[in-house]
């Protein structure tokens, strides 16, 4: 096997390659993953390229301060993430 076929062998390796990688992406882009806090008081709902999509608050933490409510927001989506 001579130097030229080796190297058109890794230039089609390497399209293959970037081809499964740009599929991947795409593929998580449109994957959708839900997190939750506070035992599910809190629920967030956010894609592959990290757009949050929804944010689901149980109307029971809407009594507590906003502090709190702040807190299990930003929990969940570190979650989420």
């Amino acid at each position: 096997m001579n130097i030229n076929m080796l190297m058109q062998q890794a230039q089609r390796m390497q399209k293959d390659v970037e081809a499964n990688v740009k599929k991947a992406k795409e593929q998580l882009a449109q994957a959708e993953v839900q997190a939750e806090a506070g035992a599910g008081l809190v629920k967030v709902t956010m894609t592959g390229r990290y757009v949050v999509k929804r944010i689901h608050l149980d109307p029971e933490l809407l009594k507590d301060d906003a502090d709190m409510i702040e807190d299990l927001i930003a929990a969940a989506i570190n979650d989420a993430v």
